[in-house]
């Protein structure tokens, strides 16, 4: 049975990180971001906005956050990258959000980005493109939901298209092979083609993740325990 998809707002300009709720990803996974936006980032993808978020995926749900219908990626290139994920694996998930004209450009580079996990390196990573219906009000956005959905019972099989205007972002799945998490704090580092660096940092108690805490997330969530130092 597919997840239900719950409806967030955030206008851009207000929020110094954006709370993303889609299938298999709920505010409780997100990261504390420790870096801002640098400017060079910011208008190498466009004037309007621009923004990074972590999550840390429990791997119970990445086939929802994998097979998600918002998801623009090669099937084979998908099935690939799920066939080389072990138990032990450590998985995040980088979020990177960016003006809808860039999405017709040639000249994205997301693929270039470079990632770490308590400075090691990954191993994998699968490279989409996802979508989210948004409305415009002045200079400011507001992002509403997955531009697909499943649509209600009894026809929760069909995809629904929720907005006709969209926001474009470029999500990484990263997989981390052979690395122990540390009891307290991690830290997982984006470095970008421009050599700009954001830093994130999470927990590990007893083996299991624990969220973030500010207004937006205030409760622990459960994640099977990875091998710890």
């Amino acid at each position: 049975m597919r997840l239900p998809i719950y409806l967030t707002v955030c206008i851009f300009t207000a929020c110094s990180s954006l709370t993303i709720i889609s299938p298999g990803i709920n505010s409780d996974n997100r990261l504390n971001k420790l870096t801002d936006i640098k400017f060079d980032e910011a208008s190498f993808y466009g004037s309007s906005f621009y923004q990074a978020n972590g999550f840390f995926i429990n791997q119970q749900n990445l086939e929802d956050i994998i097979n998600d219908p918002n998801n623009i990626v090669d099937n084979s290139i998908k099935e690939s990258f799920q066939q080389n994920i072990n138990e032990n694996d450590v998985i995040i998930l980088a979020e990177f959000c960016f003006d809808k004209d860039k999405f017709k450009s040639n000249i994205l580079d997301f693929d270039q980005y470079n990632f770490k996990l308590n400075n090691t390196p990954f191993s994998k990573k699968l490279e989409v493109f996802y979508l989210y219906s948004a409305k415009k009000r002045g200079t400011l956005y507001v992002i509403e939901q997955p531009l697909l959905v499943y649509d209600k019972h009894p026809n929760q099989k069909n995809i629904i298209k929720t907005s006709a205007e969209f926001i474009s972002c470029s999500r990484s799945i990263i997989n981390f092979k052979n690395i122990k998490l540390a009891e307290g704090s991690n830290k997982f580092e984006i470095i970008t083609p421009r050599s700009s660096q954001i830093f994130f940092d999470f927990t590990i108690k007893n083996g299991i993740f624990q969220s973030f805490q500010n207004e937006n997330a205030d409760s622990k969530i459960g994640i099977s325990p990875y091998p710890m130092k």
